[in-house]
């Protein structure tokens, strides 16, 4: 992995418009990630 700590969210649910046809669940989920990776770190 390049990025220590990061994981990826690999999906073919959407296409290269995923933010503009569905950003407040895209932005959910990858903020929720976020705190899930941050938790394990403390």
């Amino acid at each position: 992995m390049l990025i220590p700590n990061s994981k990826a969210w690999i999906t073919n649910e959407f296409e290269h418009n995923g933010l503009r046809a569905d950003g407040e669940r895209i932005l959910d989920n990858l903020i929720e990630m976020g705190e899930q990776t941050a938790a394990t770190l403390v």
